[in-house]
C-alpha cells in the first residue's frame, strides 16, 4: 500500500483545498450552490455523487497501487453509475428524513419532549433516520454497487460496452459476499455509517447530500486498508478450500504472509484414513517449506534478498515452480505426507498468500494435484482483486 505523498499528490490536494476554502469563505460560491441545490436537487445529487464518489474510488486506487487511475479503471462508466446512485440516495434521504420523524412521533405520543426542538430530541430523530435508513437501504446500496462495478470490471472501463445487458445473474452468483457481509454490512454500518449518517441528518437538507458525497471518501480509504489488511481472506477462502479438499481428498490450507511468517488462517478437512490438521492462527517461517518455495519464486527481487535460503541449491527448484505455477516438498511437521503450494497474489501482483494441500498420495499425483491446486489460487486470486 501507498501512503508517501508524492509531487503528482499536489495538483490533487490543491484544486481539493481550493473548493474547500471557496465553499466555506467565498459568500457567492456558499450562495450559487445553495441556489442551484434548491432549485435542481437530483441534478446537483448526480454531479456530486459523480464528481466526489468516483474521486473517492480513485483515491483508494491511489492507495493500494499509488495511481488515480489506471487502464480498465473506466472513469466515465464510475462516474454515471454513482451519478444514479447519487440521485437515488437524494430521493432516499427525503423519505427516511420525512417519514421517520412521523413514525416516532406516532409511537411516542405520550413523550411530547422528543420534539422540544432541544439538541438531544434532534439527535435522537437523527439517529433514528441513520439507524433505518442504514437498516434497509445501504445493504442493498453496496449490492448494486458490486455488481456496477464488476460489470464495468468485464467491460474492461469502456464507456460504450458499459451500456451492454448486465449479466446479474451471473455477477450476483459470484460476487465477493465474504467482503459484503462480513465487511461492508457487519462493520461499516454499525461502526461507520450509522455514526456518520446521524451527523449529517443534524444539517440543513441543502447540506446533507453534499455530506453524504464527501463521506465516499473516507469509504474509499476504508475498503483500501480492509483489502490490504486480508479482512476478507478467510470468508472468501473457505469455499474454495472445500472444493479443493473434496477433489483430491487431501487438507486444504490458506496461509496468509503476515512479515518473516505464513500463518494458517483457513482450512478444510475431508474425512480420509489419516487425517491431517493444522491449527488456525499456527504459524510457520516464511522459508520453510513448499510455501517457502513458493514465496521465492513469486516474490519481487527485493523480498528475495530478506528471506534466507540457499540461493544455489533452490535454483532448479524455484525455476521449475515459476514454469509450473506450484511447489512441491515432503513435510516436516508429518512424515510420510506431501505437500503442495501455490501463489495468491492481491490487486498489485503481489503475493499474499498461498493455497495448500497436505496429504497422502503417490507421485503420479503431483503434477494433476498441482494443476488443480494453482487453478483455485488462481481463482482465489481473481476474487481479491475484484
Amino acid at each position: 500500500m501507498v501512503f508517501a505523498l508524492k509531487k503528482k499528490d499536489l495538483p490533487v490536494i490543491s484544486v481539493i483545498a481550493l473548493l474547500i476554502l471557496s465553499y466555506l469563505f467565498i459568500p457567492a460560491f456558499f450562495v450559487a450552490y445553495l441556489n442551484f441545490n434548491s432549485a435542481h436537487g437530483l441534478i446537483a445529487s448526480f454531479i456530486k455523487f459523480a464528481i466526489l464518489a468516483t474521486f473517492g474510488e480513485s483515491l483508494a486506487l491511489r492507495i493500494r497501487r499509488g495511481i488515480y487511475f489506471e487502464k480498465g479503471f473506466g472513469l466515465l462508466s464510475r462516474a454515471f453509475v454513482w451519478g444514479i446512485l447519487g440521485m437515488l440516495i437524494k430521493l432516499v434521504f427525503i423519505l427516511f428524513a420525512t417519514g421517520i420523524p412521523n413514525v416516532v412521533n406516532y409511537l411516542h405520543q405520550s413523550a411530547p419532549l422528543l420534539f422540544d426542538g432541544s439538541f438531544f430530541s434532534r439527535l435522537g430523530i437523527a439517529f433514528s433516520i441513520s439507524l433505518t435508513m442504514n437498516v434497509i437501504f445501504s445493504p442493498w446500496l453496496f449490492v448494486v454497487h458490486s455488481i456496477t462495478n464488476e460489470h464495468i470490471h468485464r467491460c474492461e472501463g469502456n464507456p460504450k460496452k458499459f451500456f451492454s445487458p448486465i449479466q446479474i445473474q451471473d455477477i450476483f452468483i459470484n460476487l465477493n459476499w465474504a467482503v459484503i457481509w462480513n465487511f461492508s454490512i457487519k462493520k461499516t454500518i454499525p461502526i461507520f455509517w450509522i455514526p456518520a449518517h446521524t451527523i449529517t441528518f443534524l444539517l440543513p437538507p441543502d447540506h446533507q447530500i453534499l455530506m453524504a458525497a464527501l463521506l465516499s471518501f473516507a469509504l474509499g480509504i476504508i475498503l483500501a486498508f480492509a483489502k490490504y489488511e486480508g479482512a476478507n481472506f478467510k470468508g472468501l477462502a473457505i469455499p474454495i478450500l472445500k472444493k479443493l479438499a473434496e477433489s483430491t481428498m487431501c487438507t486444504a490450507t490458506f496461509g496468509q504472509i503476515r512479515g518473516d511468517y505464513i500463518y494458517n488462517i483457513a482450512q478444510y478437512e475431508v474425512k480420509a484414513k489419516l487425517q491431517l490438521s493444522l491449527n488456525l492462527g499456527q504459524r510457520f517461517p516464511i522459508n520453510y517449506g513448499a510455501h517457502g518455495k513458493t514465496i521465492l519464486a513469486f516474490s519481487s527481487a527485493e523480498e528475495e534478498e530478506k528471506i534466507p535460503l540457499d540461493f544455489d541449491y533452490l535454483t532448479a527448484e524455484l525455476a521449475k515452480c515459476r514454469k509450473d505455477g506450484f511447489a512441491f516438498s515432503k513435510s516436516r511437521a508429518f512424515p510420510g505426507v506431501n505437500v503442495i503450494s501455490a501463489p495468491v497474489f492481491d490487486t498489485d501482483n503481489t503475493i499474499v498468500g498461498c493455497i495448500l494441500i497436505l496429504g497422502v498420495f503417490g507421485d503420479q499425483k503431483i503434477d494433476e494435484y498441482g494443476e488443480y491446486t494453482k487453478k483455485v489460487a488462481q481463482e482465489m486470486t481473481i476474487k481479491l482483486k475484484k
